[in-house]
This record gives C-alpha cells, sequence and structure tokens, in this order.
C-alpha cells in the first residue's frame, strides 16, 4: 500500500512538472526586431486597435515576439502619431490592463526586462504566428 502511495506521489510530481515545462516553453520568444519589419508610425497608427482576452491568449500562444524601441526608432513626431493614435482608440490603458492581467504574459514581460506600462503599441502577425511590440 506504501508503494502505490509513493508511486502515485512521484506521478503526480512528474505530471505537475510536465506541465510547467510545456508551458514555459509555450511561451513566445524575444527578438529584437529587425529594421526590415519596422512599421512606419503611419502605418503603426492604422494597425491599433482594440484589445480582448483573445488577443492576450493569442499573445501567450505566439512562436516569437519581436520587440522594437520606438525612441530608437522614430523621432518626436512619429511618436506622437502612435501615442496619439493610442489614445484615440482608448485602448492603450485597457491594452496594459489586459496583458497585465494575463499572468504568463505579465511574467514574460518582467522575465524579458520589460515594463507593461512602456508599451505603446503592440500588432498581431498571424501570418508568423507572431507580435510586434513596440516600447517606448
Amino acid at each position: 500500500m506504501k508503494f502505490h502511495r509513493i508511486g502515485a506521489a512521484a506521478a503526480s510530481a512528474l505530471a505537475v512538472l510536465a506541465l510547467a515545462t510545456s508551458l514555459a516553453f509555450a511561451m513566445p520568444k524575444n527578438v529584437a526586431g529587425p529594421s526590415d519589419m519596422l512599421l512606419k508610425a503611419a502605418d503603426l497608427a492604422g494597425r491599433i486597435g482594440h484589445w480582448d482576452a483573445t488577443d492576450v491568449a493569442d499573445f501567450a500562444k505566439a512562436d516569437t515576439v519581436y520587440v522594437f524601441r520606438i525612441s530608437d526608432a522614430y523621432d518626436f513626431d512619429d511618436h506622437s502619431m502612435v501615442s496619439g493614435a493610442e489614445d484615440e482608440a482608448g485602448t492603450l490603458g485597457d491594452m496594459h490592463k489586459a496583458f497585465a492581467a494575463n499572468a504568463d504574459v505579465a511574467k514574460w514581460f518582467k522575465e524579458n526586462g520589460y515594463v507593461l506600462n512602456d508599451m505603446m503599441a503592440i500588432v498581431h502577425m498571424p501570418d508568423k504566428n507572431a507580435f510586434a511590440v513596440y516600447l517606448h
């Protein structure tokens, strides 16, 4: 009887480890955004939309997240254009809250050294199973 308990406990521990490992591998790879993928500010502003739980779940399942730092890629006017588009759409605060509410996604940002509230925009690229995140 004791052996069955130990065996069951070991099997349970292995199942938890397998689940944790599969979740760890399920999060996207973090890649610095290459310059040939950088959208112009006007194109980026045109892609900003409203966010919901489905988008956040898709982010967690993506293969790759390309990260661009806006200050490295845009001048002040471009930065203002993107900020203005976010504010006009009324989605920036909602996007931050939605991403922060997902523990896996919030952990991904923290582990990769990014601050969620620095997100200016995020673009879903379903054809690549990826996202582009623009940070200020």
